[in-house]
């Protein structure tokens, strides 16, 4: 749990299905959070595998919830959200995830797997409770495990935990989220999504669009086999000229297509990453 700018109590917990079977992919993480004396929630990842409604040593799996924290910067502008899951929905080691998104309105990021260590369950994690500003537009969160010495894959139950001896792991997860910034000019008078510039880029760059109207806007990635790999804007707009900058380190290298849909407008546009 943690506390917006306005005081408004942010919880994040796991919801699971108890009625299908194991490993059908329906839990979820959850944000949920007060205003103005009223309860509402947005989804952070759906599709969480779950190897066992038995009990596995620590959280992560089969259990309360994933091991799931959120962190604010300092100004309580935006929220960062870390947690336990499996890569798949039927393995049962877990790597520590995170997503992001900007406050008020602003819809959860796409998770990246900040640790990507297969052979390793790194199913004790703690989230510090605020991010860095870093000046210039990003934020890191700062992460740590624990985990037991000489050991890897599970450290089994009832094996003596409390007395093995243990290192403590601590990473940093840089993330820029994408601003609007409204055309000095005016109001634009016609529906554009720019090319991105620089291209080819290594790892961010930037992209520019209008909408002549307010109207519901969407902004996506895609890779060329038609798979979404993410979600840049996705919320009502104001008539107006925007940039926003696409950080693509999680990423392969490729070719990739975005969308921007407004209304019944839509364009796309290829870019490039080379890493």
């Amino acid at each position: 749990m943690n506390v917006d700018k306005d005081g408004n109590p942010h919880l994040l917990f796991c919801v699971t299905d108890t009625i299908g079977d194991n490993n059908s992919g329906t839990n979820a993480l959850i944000e949920m959070y007060e205003v103005n004396g009223t309860w509402t929630g947005k989804v952070v990842y759906e599709g969480i595998g779950d190897s066992s409604y038995t009990h596995l040593d620590g959280p992560g799996l089969g259990q309360v919830g994933p091991a799931a924290f959120l962190s604010f910067d300092k100004d309580k502008n935006v929220v960062a959200a870390t947690w336990n899951m499996p890569r798949t929905l039927t393995d049962s080691l877990v790597d520590v995830y995170g997503s992001y998104r900007v406050l008020p309105d602003g819809d959860w990021s796409t998770p990246v797997n900040l640790t990507d260590s297969p052979g390793m369950n790194e199913n004790a994690n703690h989230a510090a409770p605020y991010l860095q500003t870093n000046g210039d537009g990003s934020y890191t969160a700062y992460v740590f495990i624990n985990y037991p010495l000489g050991y890897d894959g599970y450290f089994p139950n009832g094996a003596g935990y409390e007395t093995q001896p243990t290192g403590v792991y601590v990473g940093a997860w840089t993330f820029t989220p994408p601003t609007g910034i409204n055309d000095p000019a005016g109001t634009p008078s016609e529906f554009v999504l720019s090319q991105n510039y620089p291209n080819p880029f290594n790892p961010t760059t930037a992209i520019k669009f209008s909408v002549p109207e307010r109207s519901d806007v969407s902004l996506k990635v895609f890779d060329m086999l038609g798979r979404e790999v993410a979600t840049l804007v996705n919320e009502v707009k104001e008539a107006g000229s925007y940039e926003l900058n696409f950080d693509a380190s999680a990423l392969a290298s490729g070719t990739y297509i975005y969308k921007l849909t407004a209304g019944n407008n839509v364009q796309t546009k290829k870019m490039v990453l080379l890493k």
